[in-house]
């Protein structure tokens, strides 16, 4: 599914991933008590998760499904951040800085769609990730 994105991570030094093992996706999901959307799923079991390009005034970093289950679950890591700003059908997976975190849709009918404060700014997970590929913070 994300075959073009590993090309990448060979193929760049700006790339950084780790791998997930399918346990520790498991483990992340019982902790929050629902599965992770399809298409992030998916990237976690084939790709990890980790950082885009270096940037100084940017994180860019898909968050770990530990750290997921973390902020969902109220932490005291991300007790800080203000809530209201992230509908419960979306899922904070990337913390781009700060408070700043994208989403994913995970509603019948919308899965996969990846927002940032609100605003959809791809259509897919996939889509996403070429877009961050080409220019991160494309959606700044």
């Amino acid at each position: 599914m994300y075959e073009f994105f590993k090309n990448c991570i060979q193929e760049s030094s700006g790339l950084t991933f780790s791998k997930v093992s399918e346990e520790a996706i498991t483990e992340a999901e019982q902790r929050m008590g629902f599965a992770f959307p399809h298409s992030l799923r998916a990237f976690y079991q084939e790709i990890g998760y980790g950082f885009f390009k270096y940037d100084p005034a940017f994180i860019n970093r898909i968050m770990e499904p530990s750290d997921v289950a973390d902020f969902v679950c109220m932490s005291e890591e991300y007790m800080y951040v203000d809530r209201s700003l992230y509908p419960e059908d979306e899922l904070v997976f990337m913390h781009i800085s700060g408070e700043d975190f994208l989403t994913v849709e995970y509603s019948d009918g919308k899965e996969g769609v990846v927002k940032y404060l609100g605003s959809a700014i791809a259509e897919s997970f996939a889509d996403f990730l070429k877009k961050m590929i080409a220019a991160p913070n494309y959606f700044i």
